[in-house]
């Protein structure tokens, strides 16, 4: 198999994982349990009644995942850039992974009696960046060996 064909795969790989992280904004990101579960997505957070910058990641995840989605469509179609635009996806990969970490330490987690539990959107969002990440990571590594 040639670099070609394995910049192909990679690159679809990549293309998944942008593409995982960005749908999970509309999935649950905070959940409460009185007895009914009560959902709130990645978009609604910023209009609850939470303080603090961690209600910003969810949006802030999807802004990078359509960034990588793009470098990588960018890295696909001109070969001639696809290192660099790898190296640019390894570097969102880690940007995503830690604010997605960052969002996971809030302490609105924690807060009491009725604090909420961390949805499976986030979850979801941190296997797309760990998805994205590793494809970035495997690119850069054909891309500089062959």
């Amino acid at each position: 198999m040639d670099n070609s064909n394995k910049n192909e795969i990679v690159s679809g790989i990549i293309l998944m994982g942008a593409l995982v992280a960005i749908l999970s904004v509309f999935m649950i990101w905070v959940f409460y349990d009185f007895g009914v579960g009560i959902g709130i997505d990645g978009t609604d957070i910023i209009e609850d009644s939470f303080d603090g910058s961690e209600k910003y990641m969810a949006i802030a995840t999807c802004a990078l995942g359509i960034i990588a989605f793009i470098v990588a469509i960018v890295g696909k179609y001109k070969p001639e850039y696809g290192k660099y635009m790898a190296i640019v996806d390894v570097v969102l990969g880690i940007v995503m992974i830690a604010l997605i970490a960052y969002f996971m330490m809030w302490d609105v987690f924690s807060s009491g009696t009725y604090s909420p539990d961390i949805g499976y959107g986030v979850y979801i969002a941190l296997i797309g960046s760990i998805i994205v990440l590793v494809g970035a990571a495997c690119q850069t590594y054909i891309s500089y060996k062959g």
